[in-house]
């Protein structure tokens, strides 16, 4: 593997966490908006 393509697969895995983070955040607002 290249320095590229692990650079590349470093971001990827940040933006699946920030993705989830981001999923997470919006579900909770919207159970939050319901109660």
């Amino acid at each position: 593997m290249s320095i590229k393509s692990l650079y590349f697969f470093d971001s990827f895995e940040k933006y699946n966490e920030y993705k989830i983070y981001f999923e997470t955040q919006i579900e909770n607002a919207k159970s939050f908006n319901l109660e």
